[in-house]
C-alpha cells in the first residue's frame, strides 16, 4: 500500500496574486471546495499564523435531571486569532 503523505508533511510552496503572495500547500490538482460552497475559509496549518488561546475559565452548569440522570455540561472561553494576513484565505 502506498503511503501519501498528510497535509502537515507537505511543503508549503509561494502562489503569488496579484494583492499578495499565499503560500499554499502543494496539490497534485487546484485548491477547490465542494460544489455550492463559495468563500469558505482556507486556514495555513504552518506554524506562527495564528494563535489558539484558552481562557483560564473553566464552567461547569446544571442542564437537567430526572430520577435517574443528571445533565451537566462544561463551557470552556477560547480565542483564534490571526496573526497574518495569508494565514486564511477564501475559496473561490
Amino acid at each position: 500500500m502506498a503511503h501519501s503523505p498528510s497535509l502537515t508533511t507537505l511543503p508549503a510552496v509561494p502562489v503569488r496574486s496579484p494583492r499578495r503572495t499565499i503560500y499554499a500547500r502543494s496539490w497534485a490538482a487546484p485548491l477547490s471546495g465542494p460544489p455550492g460552497v463559495r468563500g469558505a475559509p482556507v486556514v495555513s496549518l504552518r506554524g506562527g499564523d495564528s494563535l489558539f488561546e484558552v481562557g483560564q475559565d473553566l464552567s461547569v452548569g446544571y442542564d437537567t435531571h430526572d430520577a435517574e440522570q443528571v445533565q451537566i455540561y462544561l463551557e470552556e472561553s477560547f480565542t483564534f486569532h490571526i496573526a497574518t494576513p495569508e494565514a486564511v484565505v477564501a475559496l473561490p
